[in-house]
């Protein structure tokens, strides 16, 4: 993305196919969340950390991951999704 721009973390209990603004959305939309929405730093990145709790019954458990992002002309574009499992 480029400086100053925003761009929102959405996070699915699936993959999935959703064709949007030229792009897709890839990731479940039925279970799918908005986990962050922040503004792009002055070199166009971001980063932050997310804690997942230290809870047992939380291994072995999947969720994917996409960011879109909104320049400033509000042209939209996706993140390619990442698929995470919760190991010990």
């Amino acid at each position: 993305g480029g400086a100053n721009e925003f761009a929102f973390t959405v996070v699915a209990f699936g993959n999935g196919f959703v064709p949007l603004f030229d792009s897709a959305f890839l990731i479940d939309p039925l279970t799918s969340f908005l986990l962050d929405l922040s503004q792009l730093d002055s070199s166009g990145d971001l980063r932050f950390n997310q804690t997942i709790p230290n809870d047992p019954l939380l291994v072995g458990l999947r969720f994917w991951s996409q960011a879109v992002f909104v320049a400033a002309d509000q042209t939209i574009w996706f993140s390619n999704p990442e698929a995470t499992e919760v190991r010990l």
